[in-house]
Order: C-alpha cells, then structure tokens, then sequence
C-alpha cells in the first residue's frame, strides 16, 4: 500500500481530472505528482511503477527474434518512448537470428534526433548486426513520417547496405500510434 490509513479516492480522482488518463498519471514526473498532496516517496513510487512497466514489455521481446513479436515490442517502444516530450531515436541491432545484439539510444531535441550515419554503422560492425531497426517518437503524437524522416531513412538505409547489413524498419512511435516507414 503507498499511502496507508489515508482514502486515496480524492487524489486519485484530482490527478484523472488533470491527466486524464491512467497513463497520463504514470507518464508524469514527481514534481508533477507532489503538486496533488503525494509525498515525494509516494510520487517517486508511482514514477518507479511506470519504469518497471517498461522493463517489463522490454523483456517480453529481449530473448526473442526482434521482429516474431511485433505487438510486444510495439508496446515496449510505446512505454519507452511513447510519451517523452522530446524526440529520441533508438537503434536497435539485431544478430543473424534476430535477436538484439545491442542497443542505442540518442536523446534529441523537441523535434529532432537525427544522428550521422557513420555512428549507427560504427555500431552495427561492433555488434556484429546483421540487422538494424531505427525507431523514434514524435511528442506531437502524430506518427506521419516527414521530408527528414523519410530522407534519414534512405540515408542509414544506403549506409548499412556498403556492409551488407539490412535495415529491417524504421517505426515512429507515440502513445497510442505507430507508422512503419519500411511498409
């Protein structure tokens, strides 16, 4: 129980009808979450509750082919970055079974997280991959792709390729959508 001997219907109610949704509330911060009477404790718990939920999702999809699981890591990607407030772009490498040899990720901007296209082949050659998928959020929570993120695409796509290592995706993600740039 994070609040003993206290009825938590007030509160819970108050932060609904400012959030709006479950998911809001655990999306938000714990400054955020103090503003409604929590404890730094109780808000810090309830932050902690959302991380645990994504390394969950992430390890329903990590001992597994990337790609045999699509509505998995789908969710995974959607609780790891479906709700930041800046772009980040994650480089995922996959060995000849798919599985995911490494990770990457790069924080951007509000609206940018591009990265030079040597640093996602240095990687893939240093994980051995054989292939990458490109994933990153729009905080817009609109997942059409733009002019840079289809050019990006092309990009890392012609750059892996000189070492016969395949882009196998590239998703944009938000909370609630996603867009597959490779379909």
């Amino acid at each position: 129980m994070l609040i003993p001997r206290r009825d938590v219907k007030p509160v819970a109610k108050a932060l609904l009808e400012h959030f709006n949704s479950v998911s809001a509330v655990l999306d938000s911060s714990v400054a955020e979450l103090e503003k409604f009477g929590l404890t730094h404790r109780v808000a810090a718990d309830i932050v902690f509750l959302r991380q645990l939920i994504t390394v969950y999702q992430y390890e329903k999809v990590a001992d597994r082919p990337f790609l045999e699981n699509s509505e998995a890591a789908v969710l995974y990607l959607q609780a790891k970055l479906g709700s930041s407030k800046k772009e980040t772009l994650m480089v995922f490498y996959l060995d000849s079974a798919r599985k995911i040899a490494g990770i990457w990720e790069h924080a951007g901007t509000v609206n940018c997280a591009s990265i030079a296209p040597r640093e996602v082949v240095e990687r893939a050659l240093l994980y051995h991959a054989t292939g990458v998928i490109l994933v990153h959020n729009h905080p817009s929570g609109s997942c059409k792709p733009s002019a840079s993120d289809i050019d990006f695409t092309k990009t890392i796509y012609n750059a892996l390729e000189l070492f016969n290592i395949k882009l196998l995706d590239h998703l944009i993600v938000a909370r609630n959508d996603y867009r597959s740039l490779m379909k």
